[in-house]
């Protein structure tokens, strides 16, 4: 390449940079056009300082445009100052500025209009001045505000549509794309005023449209956040919801503004909607549907001390998709409250933080006829009358309450599956209390609870139903915690239930009885250090009942602080000590009504069941079997006791032993058969076989090491 050549490059290079610089450092301009007081039409100095009023539209038409950073700054800004004037002003671009340390108005008495752009911002800096649209009556006033970083501050009061006294001309405030306008102390919507909120956002102390001038608030943020402030939206009924699916719009109620409706507040009817509570924020009304509509999603928060929300009945997700979050002491009270209503729906509230409550004069209905979720977290406490997870058939509810403090309080019952599937979790010592409790109560419904981790308690002040005439299941885990009076597994005709308590410092505490099989199927696992504790056990209880219960694991007990019947009045019950587990009763019964079938088994070293008084076979029939080191212990036992009742005890395998500290009764007055093979023992005081008329007795003693170790004497046939 010539140097002639490079040098036309260079050059060329240069004069394009040069160009590129140029363009892009523009210099900020201020241009006023036609009827403009004071300057007239001119590109004005930059900053233009006009030290008292200006008017853009005097008497004609009149321009003012703020470029590139352009600073205009006066004491009063009129735009359409008399009827036949219209003015009007652009500020555009980020730093652009049009300041008024006094009363700026949109339409005077002419037509005015305000477009604020791309970053540019209009400031009323005086609290003692009001901005308005549309002022006086015949003025036609619009201001837009549209793009991130364009903003409108009005360090005192807003007046669309009318002056601080009586309506005016026609207001139009419009909100688009981020645009943000702020008023400090109140903005009012008279009758002839409109408000276009789509998009951008509007912070102000007060909001009233107790004229019913037009509001239309699809997307973007309302908030209302002056100390004593009110929002008022001019109906009784307010929806906030979006036109399109990408809509969202949000009401913000804060900083101890209110709000009280005299009707219905929906959020999100048709798509989706927001409202918060914030800061000592007050929400009051009748009704609420967060999620109206089956496409719909509303969102409500309630957050910080003081903010409260005060409703008659509360439905989230109603057809729809609805959230409550209740926050950082926020608190909701209502009557009745639903979460998931219809079929379709899902719903989930969440409780969360020391001194949030939800507090519910009525019942809570989580999962009505649709999905509900309810979270109670963190020290969060729920309050209500009963309460009811997956009430109808399909609904699907599920609870779960974790965390130090946190409560979850019912006066009344707590049904988890009551016609639908319900699921409860107590964790991390969250804590649930109710009156009655039922897992599983009408026939086709499921429920599931599990309580888990050191502190974590359910407790019921009444009976706790696993399986009432549905499927129920409780889990017991890692030192959780359950209470109740009476505690049935299995509880009506068609009812199946299971309970497991599992690991150390788990525990199932019935202060009065606890039936596995009452009139249903039921099932007790005891595991790995769970401990089960009750005044009398029944193992199949009523006819047709089913009972059977595991005991298993070093540290495992069951504890009776009276009798344990197995297969109890005319129901057949079934029990396994296994491993190390250890059961206790003062009286045990195997078969201990006529018709009844009872069957014990304690097998393995460390395996135990320690009694009072032992019958394998009160007016039923009773079958023992103590095997490979298991050890059952008594004052006294009978196999056989009374007239018609079949007992069979087998005690096989070195190291398994009945002890008896008295006498042992081979046939009582039924039937009896004890059989001691491979090395097992059998002790008492005395022993008889065939004790009463019409009983009999048979023993077999048979293998090197069995012994049957009568202290004293051994009658047979004794009558």
């Amino acid at each position: 390449m010539s140097l002639t050549l490079m040098f036309r490059v260079v050059c060329y290079v240069s004069l394009v940079v040069i160009l590129t610089v140029l363009e892009n450092s523009a210099p900020a301009d201020v241009i006023t056009t036609g009827d403009v007081d004071p300057g007239g039409a001119a590109t004005q100095l930059d900053p233009w300082d006009v030290a008292d009023t200006l008017k853009v539209g005097v008497s004609g038409n009149g321009t003012l445009n703020v470029l590139a950073g352009g600073v205009v700054s006066n004491h009063h800004g009129y735009l359409g100052y008399y009827s036949s004037s219209t003015g009007e002003a652009t500020v555009t671009g980020t730093d652009s500025q049009w300041n008024h340390s006094g009363v700026l108005s949109v339409g005077r008495y002419g037509s005015g209009t305000l477009n604020i752009e791309a970053g540019g911002v209009v400031s009323n800096t005086s609290n003692a001045y009001d901005g308005f649209i549309g002022r006086f009556a015949g003025s036609t006033g619009e201001a837009t505000v549209t793009g991130l970083g364009s903003q409108w501050n009005n360090s005192d009061d807003l007046w669309i549509g009318g002056n601080d006294s009586a309506a005016g001309g026609a207001g139009t405030l419009n909100l688009y794309d981020s645009g943000l306008v702020t008023i400090t102390n109140i903005t009012k919507l008279w009758d002839t005023g409109t408000l276009n909120l789509d998009g951008g956002n509007l912070t102000t102390g007060s909001f009233d449209n107790s004229e019913a001038g037009i509001l239309n608030f699809h997307d973007g943020t309302l908030t209302v956040n002056g100390a004593g402030g009110v929002f008022d939206p001019g109906v009784d009924d307010f929806s906030i919801t979006g036109n399109a699916a990408d809509d969202a719009p949000h009401l913000v109620i804060a900083n101890t503004a209110t709000t009280t409706l005299a009707g219905k507040l929906k959020v999100g009817t048709t798509h989706r909607g927001f409202l918060s509570v914030e800061s000592g924020g007050v929400v009051s009304n009748t009704d609420v549907h967060i999620s109206y509509g089956a496409d719909s999603t509303g969102v409500a928060m309630v957050t910080g001390e003081n903010s409260q929300w005060n409703i008659d009945q509360l439905t989230v997700g109603y057809r729809g998709n609805g959230t409550l979050n209740v926050e950082a002491g926020g608190e909701v009270s209502n009557t009745f409250a639903y979460i998931g209503h219809k079929s379709g729906s899902t719903g989930e509230a969440t409780v969360t933080g020391t001194n949030s409550q939800w507090n519910n004069s009525s019942p809570l209905i989580v999962g009505f006829s649709g999905t509900g979720t309810l979270n109670v977290e963190a020290g969060g406490v729920v309050n209500n009358t009963s309460s009811y997870l997956g009430l109808s058939p399909g609904s699907t509810g599920e609870a779960t309450v974790t965390g130090a403090g946190s409560q979850w309080n019912n006066s009344s019952d707590l049904e988890v599956g009551d016609e639908g599937a319900g699921t409860l979790n107590v964790e991390s010592a969250g804590i649930v209390s109710n009156t009655y409790g039922y897992i599983g109560r009408i026939a086709g419904s499921t429920g599931e609870v599990t309580v888990t981790g050191a502190n974590s308690a359910w407790n019921n002040s009444s009976h706790l139903y696993v399986g009432s005439y549905g499927s129920g299941t409780l889990s017991v885990e890692s030192a959780g915690v359950v209470t109740d009076t009476d505690g049935y597994i299995g509880g009506g005709s068609i009812g199946t239930g299971e309970a497991t308590v599992t690991g150390a410092g788990s525990l199932w505490d019935n202060s009065a009885n606890l039936y596995v099989g009452s009139y249903g199927s039921g099932t007790l696992n005891v595991a790995d250090g769970g401990v089960v504790s009750n005044t009398n056990g029944s193992i199949g209880l009523q006819s047709g009942s089913t009972g059977e219960a595991l005991v298993s694991g070093t540290g495992s007990q069951w504890n009776n602080s009276g009798w344990l019947a197995v297969g109890d009045e005319v129901g057949d019950g079934t029990l396994h000590v296994e491993a190390g587990g250890v059961v206790t009763s003062t009286s045990g019964f195997m078969g201990y009504d006529s018709g009844s079938t009872g069957e014990a088994t304690v097998t393995g070293t460390g395996s135990q069941w320690n009694n009072r008084s032992l019958y394998v076979g009160y007016e039923g029939n009773g079958t023992l079997h103590v095997e490979a080191g298991g050890v059952v212990t008594g004052t006294s036992g009978f196999i056989g006791y009374n007239s018609g009742s079949t007992g069979v005890a087998t005690v096989t395998g070195t190291g398994s032993q009945w002890n008896n500290l008295t006498s042992l009764y081979v046939g009582h007055t039924g039937n009896g058969t004890l059989a001691i093979t491979g090395g097992g023992t059998v002790s008492n005081v005395n022993g008889y076989l065939g004790y009463s008329s019409g009983s009999t007795g048979e023993v077999t003693v048979t293998d090197t090491g069995s012994q049957w170790n009568n202290s004293d004497n051994l009658y047979v046939a004794h009558e």
